[in-house]
């Protein structure tokens, strides 16, 4: 009788096991994966808040110049009318006029591709600038090498050139720029 009770309390304790101890440990066991889970998202927040407050402390040591020069070489918007009254005083310095400025949005939707096969928005803007300008080929040599040196930030991505038909020593040169702003 004795060998019966204790088969009976093991069979009882067995079965108590894998009715209600072993569900109870598995919601255990999740909980606990889940926990690692909520700590490791902490831990990357943790490091998200000391990056950023590196960030911004690297940033604030920037003297205000240097950023009023960022701010002037990529602009938070680009203002077209301003563009084209500086690209129209430099042309007039060395004599020559722009004419037929077309001002062309890349589109909203730009983006790159990292190492990894990651999709990464731009963080900038950019801009397709179209123009002709007309007078002899040295005044447009100096009048690209100030517009490449001009305080916001441009890239001559076409030119074409042809005889003008204004005059016979003037040529008329097509211009294609690429101008950033921030989004």
């Amino acid at each position: 009788m004795k060998s019966l009770t204790s088969l009976i309390l093991i069979a009882l304790s067995i079965g108590l096991g894998f009715l209600y101890i072993k569900p109870e440990w598995d919601k255990i066991s999740g909980l606990q994966a889940q926990k690692a889970q909520y700590e490791d998202a902490l831990n990357k927040a943790k490091e998200i808040n000391k990056l950023s407050t590196s960030l911004m402390a690297a940033y604030n040591s920037i003297p205000d110049a240097d950023k009023t020069k960022l701010e002037q070489m990529i602009p938070p918007t680009l203002d077209s009318v301003k563009l084209t009254a500086d690209l129209s005083a430099v042309a007039a310095t060395y004599g020559m006029s722009i004419k037929g400025v077309k001002i062309t949005p890349k589109g909203p939707d730009q983006s790159r591709t990292d190492v990894a096969g990651n999709v990464i928005a731009d963080p900038y803007k950019t801009t397709e600038v179209t123009f002709t300008v007309t007078g002899q080929y040295p005044a447009f040599v100096k009048f690209l090498k100030d517009v490449e040196s001009d305080v916001e930030l441009v890239d001559v991505t076409g030119l074409n050139i042809s005889a003008s038909s204004q005059t016979a020593s003037n040529l008329d040169f097509n211009v294609k720029l690429n101008t950033y702003s921030v989004h």
